[in-house]
């Protein structure tokens, strides 16, 4: 992964800069992607005291979620783009606690939808293949519902609001003049986390993230 970091940078350096018709100054982008997760975890390292042993008891959680995030933006000269971006997605959680929980299952399902501005600088390195790096910004919110039990009894809402920003590269292919499809990995990213309701998890946190080819997003794009 070094080495393709390395690679990434060198190519960032030495390839044209040179404008085609595609980036100029005046000309509108459109991209869109769909990101698709489904996992299964267990978690072994649960501790429950029986008698004069400890019995360790596995917790499964399987998620299953999928977000659709379109963007528009416009070339305010040569290869610099500004826009907007937005997502939509929805989301199936199911977690199984050990048989001496009180709480034998908790199914969630929740919705997101996300608003944001970006900034784009590419550089042309052939007429079919560019580099570009981003900056983002985006406000994403949120609504989970949780059921224990299967009860109806027994639910909770909570109503996340997250803020990122992040610092991202990318490689982008014109497969004709007007169709293209790039690959966007991000490099470092900030988030503030604010739960509308504390439901098991801190009211409110922040993080830094830096991990090249984390969460890479393939996408397609007009340009016209």
């Amino acid at each position: 992964m070094k080495k393709v970091l390395f690679l990434f940078i060198i190519s960032l350096f030495t390839c044209q800069t040179l404008s085609f018709a595609q980036f100029d100054k005046g000309k509108f982008l459109v991209i869109g992607s769909l990101d698709f997760t489904n996992e299964t975890l267990r978690y072994d390292n649960n501790q429950i005291a029986a008698s004069s042993s400890t019995i360790i008891y596995p917790i499964f959680v399987r998620e299953t979620s999928f977000e659709l995030n379109p963007t528009l933006g416009y070339f305010v000269s040569d290869l610099w783009a500004i826009g907007l971006s937005g997502g939509i997605g929805f989301g199936n959680g199911l977690i199984k606690y050990p048989p001496s929980s009180i709480v034998d299952e908790s199914v969630g399902k929740t919705n997101t939808a996300s608003l944001g501005v970006f900034m784009r600088k590419y550089w042309v390195w052939t007429d079919k293949f560019s580099l570009f790096a981003e900056l983002s910004a985006k406000h994403n919110w949120g609504s989970t519902r949780q059921k224990m039990n299967n009860s109806s009894s027994q639910e909770a809402n909570i109503l996340p609001h997250t803020y990122t920003a992040q610092t991202s590269l990318g490689l982008n292919y014109q497969i004709i003049p007007k169709l293209g499809v790039e690959l966007n990995i991000p490099i470092l990213s900030y988030s503030s986390v604010l739960n509308g309701y504390n439901y098991g998890m801190d009211p409110k946190s922040k993080s830094w993230n830096f991990a090249f080819a984390d969460n890479i997003r393939l996408g397609f794009n007009l340009l016209f």
